[in-house]
This record gives structure tokens, C-alpha cells and sequence, in this order.
């Protein structure tokens, strides 16, 4: 009888042995597991999968408007570890650990803004090289931006761009005196002209730099266009002791204009855009007391924007 309760003991200490060692087993394998993954920074609608080390898909989705996906695979018993995220073609290693993941997938996709067309409004001022009597001035600008073309090098999108300037600021200056005929003074005046051009844009989340669910944008544009400047002249009753000796004297001009800018943007999912705008332009307007020079200008402006794939029925 002694023989056989010292046999029952052991062999229940062995039985409960194993089970404590499977429980310490079953725990270690259930930490190990992944749980529910959340994607962001994906374009918009983007579909995408989510592969293991053999190549087997463990996962697939479509992100929201706001770029966001979450994959469930809590009940897929998947160790923790190296996967592999692919959208449109384009690839990334990513490590999943333990439970749940958040993954940014953001300039994973190369950005699209190339197919887009693209409406921008500006206002800011304008500043004139010193040869001219003006001050800075405010401006208006809108600019139209088509779908580009080199897309998968280093994509440029065809722009066209009208702006006015209706009431320049026009500072002190001395009388014109025309041959000692009579003096006038400039009372008031304008400019105006159009662009043609190329624009590049980069999405910056290609150096990890975003702005909650908006994309950063940079781009660069160049083009060559048409300027056109009025002075509206009034003359003076009595003549002035100081004045300017009018020579060569032209009130209105118009010439080519060339003119290179920067600007950053953010893009909302919804297609609406807030940025800022520096350009420079050159023309060689032939007004008032002056010749044919070239005569500089610099811009700086906010603009706002809606980016779309197709023109809308209104247009």
C-alpha cells in the first residue's frame, strides 16, 4: 500500500509537472502573437496587403479617406516579427511586435499629385526694384494646374497663371517736367499679365515630414509671360522747384516677363490646400523717365487650392 501511494504521488507531481510546463508554454506562445495593426499615412482609397517572410498573404486593406486601415489579425496567431507591406507596387519591411501596431506607411506610394489638376488662389504683396516709384503693392493671382507628365522620374506639371495688381502704391517722387512745358505727377496706377509655365511638387512625406492627416507639399515653378503697367498722370497747376526731367517719357508699357518661385503647401484628403508662395519675376518695361531695362519684382503670398482628378461638370 506504501508502495503504491509513493507511485501515485510521483505520478501525479509528473502529470501536474507537464501541465504547468504547457500552461508557462501556452502563455509564451499567446504573448508572442500579433494583434490588430493600424496603417496610416496611406494615400486615400489606397488598397494594400501585408505578406510574411514565405511570400503568404496574412492580411490585405483599403485605407479611408483619411489614409487609415486597420488589418485584424488578433485570431490569425501570428508571431511576432518581420512583414512586409506593399501598395501600387511599392514595398516595405516592417517589424510587427506582441499585440497591437501602429504602422505609418506614409511615402510608401509615390505621390500622385502629378495626375491631378489643381485650382490656386493668391494674395500677398509685391515689391519693385528701386528704379520705379512704387511700393509694395497687394496683388491677386489664380492659377490653373494640369496633370503632368514624367511621373515616374521627376514629374512636371504645366501651368498657366493670370494676375493684377489694380491700384499700385505709388510712392513720393518728384514732378516730371516735360521740356519746361508743364509738370505732372503720377496719380495713380496699375499692372497685370499672365504666366506659362512648369511647376515640379514633392510630397515631403518622402522625408517623413507630415501634418497630422494633410500631405506637406514643396514645389518649384519657372515660366514666361506677359506684363503690361499703366500710370495715370496728373498735371500740375503750378510748377515745382525740384523736379525730374522728363526725357524718353512713357506712361503704359507692356514687355515679356519671366519669373521662378517656391512655395509649401498642406493638401486636406478632401482635396483643399493653405500655403505659402515666394516668386521673383523680370521684365523690361519701358516706362515713365526710364529705357528698356530689365526691372525686377518680388512676391510673397498666401494661396489657397482644390486639387481634383477630373475638370467637374461646371467647367
Amino acid at each position: 500500500m506504501q508502495k503504491i501511494g509513493v507511485l501515485a504521488v510521483i505520478r501525479g507531481s509528473a502529470i501536474l509537472a507537464a501541465a504547468l510546463m504547457l500552461t508557462i508554454c501556452f502563455a509564451a506562445r499567446s504573448e508572442a502573437i500579433v494583434g490588430d495593426v493600424t496603417f496610416t499615412g496611406l494615400p486615400p482609397n489606397e488598397s494594400f496587403t501585408l505578406t510574411d517572410d514565405k511570400g503568404n498573404t496574412v492580411g490585405e486593406g483599403k485605407a479611408s479617406d483619411q489614409g487609415i486601415a486597420v488589418v485584424p489579425l488578433t485570431r490569425r496567431n501570428l508571431p511576432a516579427g518581420g512583414y512586409t507591406a506593399t501598395a501600387r507596387g511599392q514595398s516595405r519591411r516592417i517589424q510587427l511586435r506582441d499585440g497591437a501596431n501602429t504602422i505609418s506607411l506614409a511615402g510608401l506610394v509615390p505621390p500622385a499629385i502629378a495626375l491631378l489638376h489643381s485650382l490656386q488662389f493668391y494674395t500677398g504683396a509685391r515689391w519693385f526694384d528701386g528704379a520705379l516709384p512704387l511700393n509694395g503693392s497687394a496683388y491677386i493671382r489664380g492659377e490653373y494646374t494640369a496633370p503632368g507628365f514624367f511621373t515616374d522620374v521627376f514629374s512636371l506639371n504645366p501651368f498657366y497663371s493670370f494676375w493684377v495688381i489694380p491700384a499700385l502704391n505709388v510712392a513720393r517722387h518728384k514732378p516730371y517736367d516735360h521740356d519746361g512745358k508743364f509738370q505732372d505727377r503720377i496719380d495713380d496706377a496699375m499692372t497685370l499679365g499672365f504666366i506659362l509655365g512648369l511647376k515640379h511638387t514633392s510630397d515631403l512625406a518622402k522625408w517623413g515630414w507630415t501634418l497630422g492627416s494633410a500631405r506637406l507639399l514643396a514645389n518649384f515653378n519657372l515660366g514666361l509671360g506677359w506684363t503690361y503697367m499703366s500710370f495715370d498722370m496728373k498735371r500740375l497747376a503750378n510748377p515745382e522747384p525740384q523736379f525730374t526731367n522728363a526725357k524718353s517719357f512713357q506712361d503704359s508699357d507692356s514687355a515679356f516677363r519671366w519669373e521662378f518661385g517656391f512655395g509649401i503647401e498642406a493638401l486636406w484628403p478632401n482635396g483643399f490646400s493653405l500655403g505659402l508662395q515666394k516668386t521673383n519675376g523680370f521684365s523690361a518695361l519701358d516706362v515713365l523717365n526710364g529705357s528698356r531695362t530689365v526691372r525686377a519684382d518680388g512676391s510673397v503670398g498666401v494661396k489657397i487650392g482644390y486639387r481634383f482628378s477630373g475638370i467637374p461638370d461646371v467647367f
